[in-house]
């Protein structure tokens, strides 16, 4: 997901979908499109206050892959992934666990 800010301020973002359709259009003359006729408006933001199981359900909700990471003033901060999620449940996982599923 790509985001679009002012002055640090989220405002829109161009959804996986979206995306994978433009690329895939690319060759084409639907290669010429202007980013803004594909962008969704309204964005899916996660606080930076918010659990990884929070984001893990917002992101299964929305059937997203990232999530814009926001503060209380709506700043942006980063951008959380599926991987990164990931990452921390493997992290926590017992060592006996991951060398059993091996």
């Amino acid at each position: 997901m790509t985001c679009a800010i002012n002055n640090r301020a989220l405002r829109s973002s161009v959804s996986d979908a979206s995306r994978r359709w433009l690329i895939e259009r690319s060759a084409d003359s639907t290669g010429h499109q202007q980013v803004m006729e594909l962008m969704t408006e309204t964005v899916t933001t996660i606080s930076v206050e918010a659990s990884i199981a929070q984001a893990a359900s917002q992101m299964l909700k929305r059937l997203v892959h990232r999530l814009p990471v926001v503060d209380h003033k709506e700043r942006l901060l980063g951008i959380l992934s599926m991987t990164d999620i990931l990452g921390a449940f493997v992290e926590a996982a017992p060592k006996e666990s991951l060398e059993a599923m091996s």
